[in-house]
């Protein structure tokens, strides 16, 4: 489980305590709903397997994609200190899996392991600085500046040494990303097709592919 990036840091016996307070491995297919906004909260979950996707839906239907959440990325915990009800709803992008640790057990090792509630509170400073960089993106970026400024944060998170670009490797909807970034899908279609046509990414086998990742981060000088 060293694999599992909340886990960094920690020696093997800290992680065995932790798993040993998780009741259950669960496993979604794509497109399954993890929990609801609006729900209990019945704990944290740790990614192991997929791609999930956190959002939230206006009272008129329109989604805002907050985050997409890679194995090894921590899942519900902003509802864990205030008892408050699920903020947001979580979707499988990928066949997927999580290991859940219940609220009440996971409040106990905060208790007994400080090099836990360490590691909890990176993560929600990390979340925290995210949310800041949202704001400023979208005040100060125009939409095709906000769409390559996603294509090149996705691909980051995704660098595998590939020699004929660096790709995102999951399919992603015009859709999909129009929520992530908070433009219209016509806006995400017109960007792409630019992009495309500038040589900066290509599509093949439904997978979109970076030809230049530094020449992308040059569009956003």
């Amino acid at each position: 489980m060293d694999e599992i990036n909340f886990f960094h840091g920690m020696t093997e016996a800290e992680i065995q305590r932790i798993l040993k307070n998780s009741k259950n491995e669960r496993f979604f297919t794509r497109g399954a709903t993890i929990f609801r906004e609006g729900e209990e909260t019945d704990g944290i979950y740790l990614i192991t397997e997929g791609l999930i996707k956190v959002y939230k839906m206006s009272t008129d239907g329109r989604e805002k994609t907050l985050a997409i959440l890679t194995p090894g990325d921590i899942l519900g915990e902003m509802a864990l200190f205030d008892y408050s009800l699920r903020s947001a709803t979580a979707e499988a992008l990928q066949v997927s899996s999580v290991i859940v640790i219940p609220r009440q057990d996971f409040e106990q090792l905060l208790e007994e392991m400080p090099v836990l509630a360490i590691r909890l509170i990176r993560v929600l400073a990390e979340r925290l600085r995210q949310a800041d960089e949202e704001i400023k993106n979208l005040l100060f970026l125009n939409a095709r500046s906000r769409i390559i400024l996603h294509l090149v944060q996705l691909a980051e998170q995704h660098i595998q040494g590939h020699k004929n670009g660096t790709p995102i490797p999951f399919r992603l909807t015009h859709a999909e990303m129009a929520n992530l970034v908070g433009v219209s899908r016509e806006t995400v279609t017109r960007a792409i097709s630019e992009l495309q046509d500038e040589g900066l990414i290509r599509i093949e086998k439904r997978k979109l592919w970076i030809n230049d990742i530094e020449k992308l981060r040059d569009e956003l000088m």
